[in-house]
């Protein structure tokens, strides 16, 4: 079936002959895109349609980069909100939603920026995304995990690296308390214990991918420590017939 509002964009792209340009917000998903998605460019925080055909590579966008357009539009344009205070502000969740908007489509820029052979320019906005979302204020969650890849791309392991440990410690830290619940409320929460324990695994191995060895080494220990005691809990609530979580980064 079409609703109403997809006749309204098919009549918009059927119409405007590309006089002016169509843009769609990040944040609204793949139910009001249409089926257009691989005819996207991502330019910031929307994606402009144009018209060429670019399969999408990365699971966290669509369509191809703009990365010049992009890289001007976040380096020069884009307005913070004071989010880069060194007071301590309160984010409300509706804000920290959005923040991940920044983080991610921020990564695939820098991405973007590498695969075109410029990574000196990827880790420029690796690291104002950095700056103006400091970690005080918007909170490391899973979605640093792309930021921490885009930095080992780009050359920077050192950064890379930091945000990794950090990372890890905020994800073991959550999975110890997720399997320290009794089973009626880990059952509750068992898809976050799941995507908490897949970021973990990916850490380690991003670290070894990039031969950050020392670095691997003692997180594989760290999330050994606690691996047995995971593969436990999980078995027992499958044995009580839950879901499996499938989760994309």
């Amino acid at each position: 079936y079409v609703l109403k509002n997809h006749f309204m964009v098919l009549d918009l792209v059927a119409n405007n002959d590309w006089e002016r340009p169509i843009y769609f917000a990040v944040t609204t998903g793949p139910d009001s895109y249409v089926g257009l998605q691989e005819y996207f460019r991502l330019e910031g925080l929307t994606y402009r349609l144009v018209p060429k055909f670019t399969p999408s590579q990365n699971p966290n966008s669509y369509g191809s980069v703009g990365t010049s357009i992009m890289y001007d539009n976040v380096m020069n344009k884009f307005k913070w909100g004071g989010m880069d205070s060194e007071e301590e502000i309160h984010l409300d969740e509706n804000v920290l939603r959005m923040t991940t908007n920044l983080r991610l489509q921020i990564a695939t820029l820098a991405d973007g920026l590498t695969a075109e052979g410029r990574p000196e320019l990827a880790r420029e906005v690796l690291d104002l995304v950095q700056n103006k979302l400091p970690e005080h204020n918007v909170p490391y969650d899973r979605i640093m995990l792309p930021i921490t890849e885009a930095y080992y791309r780009a050359g920077d392991s050192t950064a890379a690296n930091a945000i990794s440990e950090r990372l890890f410690t905020i994800m073991e830290e959550n999975l110890n308390w997720y399997l320290s619940l009794e089973p009626r409320f880990l059952g509750r929460v068992t898809s976050d214990a799941e995507i908490t324990h897949m970021v973990m695994e990916r850490l380690v191995a991003s670290a070894a991918l990039n031969k950050q060895n020392a670095l691997a080494d003692a997180l594989r220990t760290r999330l050994a420590t606690m691996e047995d005691l995971y593969n436990a809990r999980m078995e027992d609530l499958n044995n009580q017939g839950r879901r499996t979580t499938k989760a994309r980064f």
